[in-house]
């Protein structure tokens, strides 16, 4: 089973979009995949079903006092698609950035090793460093990097990458599957800068997958559809299949 962190620390860099329709295109390519919604805003559980159908959460694995913590079935939705279900986000998941204690910390990664029904985990991480992203990191085997194609989205990779390394210490598993460029617009001549400064700094770690900016991608989640769903021949959906493609690829390549 196959962990995949989706984390950038700025926000607005499609992170959740991502992480929500990588699941979806996975899961249609015959995949079992759990997405956990890690981040407080839990904007990719309302981009699928109604919050108010919820019934626990990804911070009930961090609560010592209740069962979830020890069997994480207990709060996953099954199958809200076809081979996908949802270990849903929530408000209440802001209480483990007050956790002090690594052990607490990796309830994520103690959980996941109770669930290996799946093929793909994928993991939509909040837009900070901090606990959350940590624990998330504590429990996966590969970390997926949004970046939106414009200056300012360059901005802190490299502090998710010195926290990389210092959880590298604890996880071992871990290593970065790739950049994935967002909002990729070929007519600017920003995107082309920021594309070649990416491929500067990441070589080979650059996706040759990246996704357009289109108006269907901000569409899709007020009808609580996957972009597979909503628009199935949008240039953005044929991006995210294709991304799915390469990241299995590329995670069969890095555990041969």
């Amino acid at each position: 089973m196959k962990v995949i962190a989706v984390a950038n620390q700025k926000g607005g860099v499609g992170k959740t979009t991502t992480a929500v329709n990588l699941s979806a295109s996975l899961a249609a390519r015959g995949q079992k995949v759990l997405l956990i919604d890690a981040d407080p805003q839990a904007n990719a559980t309302s981009s699928l079903m109604d919050k108010k159908e919820v019934s626990g959460s990804f911070y009930h694995l961090f609560d010592e006092s209740i069962d979830s913590a020890i069997n994480p079935t207990l709060v996953i939705h099954e199958q809200i698609r076809e081979n996908l279900d949802l270990l849903p986000g929530h408000i209440s998941s802001a209480k483990i950035e007050r956790i002090n204690s690594s052990k607490s910390l990796a309830a994520l990664r103690r959980a996941l090793k109770r669930t290996s029904n799946y093929n793909q985990v994928v993991i939509d991480c909040p837009p900070a460093l901090g606990n959350i992203v940590e624990a998330c990191l504590m429990a996966a085997t590969h970390l997926l990097i949004p970046v939106r194609c414009d200056y300012l989205s360059l901005d802190g990779i490299e502090d998710l990458q010195d926290t990389v390394v210092s959880i590298q210490e604890f996880n071992q598993d871990l290593s970065i599957l790739g950049v994935l460029r967002t909002f990729y617009d070929g007519r600017l001549k920003i995107t082309e800068s920021v594309d070649q400064s990416l491929k500067e700094t990441f070589a080979d770690l650059v996706l040759a997958s990246f996704i357009p900016a289109t108006v269907r991608v901000q569409e899709a989640p007020g009808y609580r559809q996957t972009l597979v769903e909503y628009a199935p021949h949008a240039s953005a959906t044929k991006a995210y299949r294709e991304l799915a493609e390469e990241v299995i690829t590329r995670v069969q390549k890095t555990t041969a």
